[in-house]
């Protein structure tokens, strides 16, 4: 039997041993997930899950200005290249 109490005719050299219990990052009984921004964080990975930025956008880069107004930060170059 794998890790994840299946038995597999062939043992490890099965292709699907230990993957029917496996997390994102192919730990059997695994602690990662897949976070808002589709991707794979927490267990192993050392990754930590994206936020919602202040507009709830997962992963986002809206901040709260001084005004305490939700302004979208656009990189310059996304700028440039969307009016060519």
């Amino acid at each position: 039997m794998d890790a994840c109490g299946v038995c597999y005719a062939g043992g490890a050299s099965n292709p699907l041993w230990n993957t029917t219990c496996a997390d994102c990052a192919g730990v059997p009984n695994g602690t990662a997930f897949l976070d808002n921004c589709n991707e794979c964080v927490g267990g192993t990975t050392g990754l930590d899950p994206c936020t919602d930025d202040c507009l709830g956008v997962p992963g986002g880069n809206a901040e709260v200005d001084a005004a305490e107004y939700a302004t979208l930060v656009v990189p310059r170059t996304l700028v440039e290249h969307d009016l060519r």
